[in-house]
């Protein structure tokens, strides 16, 4: 298993400055990031991810899940989590894309966990609101208003740390890819290259986890 050193890779621009926007995988890349002064987004690939802490589900039911959802009860799939906090067209590509890739993977041992962040929505009703555009847009995969979960997983180090991030927790629980925000989205439009590749980061990331999680259970798929 990839140690965090190990793991922790980043893309830098010409300038030295990390680019926050560019996803990374555990045990992937090109080395180990070098601006030991700039705080890397990427210190916990490698690790076991916390439980989530949340107050709130909608569109799990189908999962038929005895109790409360919890990410203890989903080792041995691939959880895809993503955190977002608004309307934004930003917030609609992605998780339209994301909403796209569950459709892609329903067969598979794959799930995709939306989680709202209630605490930094600027509405009234952050909740109701979150619920409201996940029908607007058509979301099927679980959706959750979040209390902690951010916090406890990636911004208790560092607490500026964007707020739009994507998360692969691989079978075995821990964090194999991560992508920073804010958005990432399938395109041929050059404007977009960037959210094109992020996009294509993350679904490789879920094939190299599906691909040992199937060897762990010796599926075919």
């Amino acid at each position: 298993d990839a140690t965090v050193d190990d793991a922790a890779t980043v893309d830098s621009g010409a300038d030295g400055d990390v680019d926050w926007q560019a996803g990374a995988t555990a045990a992937g890349g090109n080395g180990r990031n070098p601006q030991r002064d700039v705080v890397d987004p990427y210190y916990i690939l490698g690790q076991p991810a916390q439980e989530w802490d949340v107050i709130g589900w909608a569109n799990h039911e189908s999962l038929n899940i005895d109790g409360p959802l919890t990410l203890a009860k989903l080792r041995g799939k691939v959880v895809v989590v993503h955190f977002w906090v608004d309307g934004s067209d930003a917030s609609q590509r992605t998780m339209m894309a994301l909403n796209n890739l569950a459709m892609h993977y329903r067969s598979d041992p794959v799930l995709f966990v939306g989680i709202f962040l209630t605490r930094e929505s600027i509405a009234e009703n952050p909740w109701n609101v979150a619920q409201d555009l996940a029908n607007d847009w058509q979301i099927k995969f679980p959706i959750a208003a979040d209390d902690s979960t951010l916090n406890n997983w990636w911004r208790s180090r560092y607490d500026h740390l964007p707020n739009t991030p994507t998360f692969v927790i691989g079978p075995e629980g821990k964090i194999v890819h991560l992508h920073p925000g804010p958005e990432l989205f399938p395109s041929d439009e050059v404007a977009d290259r960037i959210c094109d590749q992020d996009y294509r980061a993350l679904k490789n990331a879920i094939e190299g986890a599906l691909g040992r999680q199937l060897a762990e259970t010796g599926s075919d798929g």
